[in-house]
């Protein structure tokens, strides 16, 4: 299926005239284009469901700005439905906050899906966000900037442990060893993507933690989203939580605490307004629709009026994970209730 049919298919019933549709996904697509190549003075960009000039929600070009005012839509997109909010700058949490009494600070001797990770040495903390086997081996999965800490301008690892020296953890032991590393710059075919894979060396838990003692198994197949839908996470400082997905395919410039910045394409933006969806601390997390089916995995957050959190689709993670394992390479996520 291609980008386009896959769009059409997540707008569904909204789209009362499939070439007014078309239209308006190819201005986007330019869009995007100029956005990529720095054309735009926009911190992301995507396709939502926004309110007409009759009150009906109907599909809309959706352009982010770090501060109100700084943006015109771009005359290419005169005629087209075209929505700009102010969201602040998109960043890639470092520092969570410490000392919460909750669940997922907690050190597990199987450690499952939402707890505190981090790399030995490092004191921050982010969210293990799933397990996943490729060649016969495990990896436990999360960000890139949660496992490789000069995307933190620190040091750190390559021993991953749980919980983070940040959440209370004075030991040394660890429950993997980071051996991939996704590509930012990325590939033919596949996008630049914020992952990394730890070899787990110890006992596991694939399940989602969803509260005190309480799992969830991750579900199969992986599954897409549409604008509008609820979906869910389980991530290091918020816990359990459900949302609104925003955008789809969603593209956003993230800034790192190492003061680089790069563009990721063909995400997912779910409203965060009150900030209890998602915070720092929570990147890595998986994110599931309601049945628990992988649908990406989160990355950044905004820092503006208007929150918004964003995830990278699950395929791309994964991809991202085979290019950098190499020929033979393929990560599928562990599901169900064994290890």
């Amino acid at each position: 299926m291609s980008t386009y049919q896959r769009d059409l298919q997540s707008f569904g019933g909204h789209v009362g005239d499939e070439g007014a549709f078309h239209e308006l996904w190819h201005g986007f697509d330019a869009l995007r284009c100029d956005h990529a190549e720095g054309r735009v003075d926009a911190v992301g960009v995507g396709l939502g469901l926004r309110a007409g000039d009759c009150g009906a929600r109907r599909p809309t070009i959706v352009i982010q700005v770090a501060r109100a005012g700084e943006i015109q839509p771009p005359s290419s997109l005169a005629g087209l439905p075209v929505h700009v909010e102010e969201v602040g700058d998109i960043v890639a949490p470092q520092v969570a906050v410490a000392g919460l009494n909750a669940p997922w600070l907690q050190q597990y001797d199987r450690p499952p899906c939402g707890v505190s990770i981090a790399p030995l040495g490092a004191y921050y903390a982010g969210t293990l966000g799933f397990y996943a086997s490729s060649q016969g081996a495990t990896y436990l999965v999360s960000c890139r900037h949660v496992l490789d800490p000069t995307l933190n301008g620190t040091v750190g690892g390559p021993g991953v442990r749980q919980p983070s020296a940040h959440d209370g953890d004075a030991s040394q032991a660890q429950i993997g060893v980071t051996k991939y590393l996704g590509a930012l710059q990325g590939s033919v075919g596949i996008p630049p993507a914020d992952v990394a894979a730890a070899l787990v060396t110890g006992p596991y838990d694939p399940r989602i933690l969803i509260g005190d003692n309480q799992f969830a198994p991750i579900a199969a197949p992986n599954a897409s989203v549409v604008p509008g839908q609820t979906v869910r996470k389980s991530g290091r400082t918020t816990g359990a939580t459900t949302g609104r997905v925003e955008l789809v395919t969603a593209q956003m410039t993230v800034r790192y605490a190492n003061r680089t910045a790069q563009v990721f394409q063909d995400c997912i933006a779910v409203n965060n307004t009150a900030r209890d969806f998602f915070e720092i601390g929570d990147d890595g997390a998986l994110l599931t629709n309601n049945s628990f089916q992988p649908v990406g995995m989160m990355l950044a957050i905004s820092v503006g009026p208007t929150g918004i959190a964003y995830a990278q689709r699950i395929e791309t993670v994964l991809a991202s994970l085979n290019a950098a394992a190499g020929p033979g390479a393929n990560f599928q996520i562990v599901t169900g209730t064994g290890a």
